[in-house]
């Protein structure tokens, strides 16, 4: 309704469109758990889709922690590697996916998980590997539910909590990330024509989508 919504940029902004959405709602994530990345500590990010793959380069610039990736797709655990993550860990099988991450972390357990996924699984790792004073948000919207977080664990002062989009001067931020060439994306944000439309959304759909897409007409 205002260009005061609006940032100035000197690139062709279609390979920024995603910064404006799974780049800034990935970030304002990550910096809800900024204070929980600090050396020795272990952050996971779970889902390495479009917004997880900002998620990784954000807890890789904006702490000193380890990070951990998780996903079920062998191909986007090589591209976390690509962009920053220390370890990767398969969580097709839950069970073994929760024993590898308490392994890799010396069973501490991960300081900051960003859930960019949301489904019931997600959740049971989140909720199964959350240190104590760790925070774990939820990112993605999958139908997921919290309901095995026992009253115990808030002895802890674990916290649980969501994320909305983010905010103008976040967006500004982000934007001054991706001009000082910090954000390892460039190579995972592919143009494709309008027209294929309907191919994009089949490739979503089979979770075969690497990156992000910008149609362009």
């Amino acid at each position: 309704p205002s260009s005061h919504y609006l940032i100035k940029v000197d690139e062709d902004p279609t390979l920024l469109a995603p910064l404006t959405d799974a780049g800034l709602t990935s970030y304002r994530a990550v910096k809800k758990c900024k204070n929980n990345l600090k050396p020795g500590e272990y952050a996971l990010i779970l889902g390495v889709g479009g917004l997880g793959i900002f998620g990784i380069n954000y807890a890789r610039l904006l702490g000193n922690s380890f990070v951990i990736a998780g996903d079920i797709v062998e191909e986007k655990l090589r591209i976390a590697e690509k962009v920053g993550a220390d370890f990767v860990v398969n969580k097709r099988n839950i069970e073994e996916a929760i024993k590898e991450i308490m392994n890799i972390t010396n069973k501490r357990g991960c300081s900051a998980i960003i859930d960019f996924v949301g489904v019931d699984a997600t959740i049971k790792i989140g909720l199964e590997c959350l240190s104590k004073e760790g925070t774990y948000v939820v990112v993605g919207v999958g139908g997921g539910k919290i309901r095995d977080f026992i009253a115990s664990r808030l002895l802890s002062e674990a916290k649980i909590t969501g994320t909305l989009w983010g905010s103008y001067n976040e967006l500004l931020e982000v934007y001054k990330l991706y001009k000082a060439r910090k954000l390892r994306v460039d190579d995972l944000i592919k143009v494709r024509k309008l027209e294929e439309v309907n191919e994009v959304f089949e490739e979503m759909d089979k979770g075969s989508l690497i990156g992000r897409v910008v149609l362009k007409p």
